[in-house]
């Protein structure tokens, strides 16, 4: 997978270039502030989680309270042993206010469990 993105990169870029001068280094620019945001996001989200935890899972009152970037980040966390890749969109049910109890299916048996005011991982074996 990596290869054809590698391919597709180097397709596209000659032809980002010859529309606008200058485009690959804009988005190295970009793609280099995005770290850095990313960076302090994660940072952020592990600085919040033990505010968050709760009985082997996560708080939802608490999550709900955190801006929505570090909500994402520690409900993917608590998401990334599902074996299937889980989409940040599917996550955010969770952080509304109306949200307090219910399932999130993640794929591949995983599901996220809302039950009591924790937020906890499922898989089926």
């Amino acid at each position: 997978m990596q290869a054809a993105s590698g391919a597709a990169c180097a397709r596209s870029l000659p032809a980002l270039e010859g529309i606008r001068a200058g485009a690959a280094r804009g988005l190295g620019r970009s793609a280099a502030l995005l770290a850095e945001d990313e960076a302090l996001l994660s940072d952020l989200a592990e600085k919040a989680r033990p505010g968050c935890a709760r009985d082997g899972g996560l708080d939802l009152a608490a999550l709900q309270a955190l801006p929505p970037p570090l909500s994402l980040r520690l409900l993917l966390a608590l998401a990334e042993e599902a074996p299937s890749p889980i989409r940040a969109d599917g996550l955010r049910r969770l952080l509304h206010p109306a949200f307090t109890s219910g399932v999130i299916e993640l794929g591949g048996g995983a599901r996220l469990v809302v039950e009591g005011g924790v937020v906890r991982l499922l898989q089926s074996s």
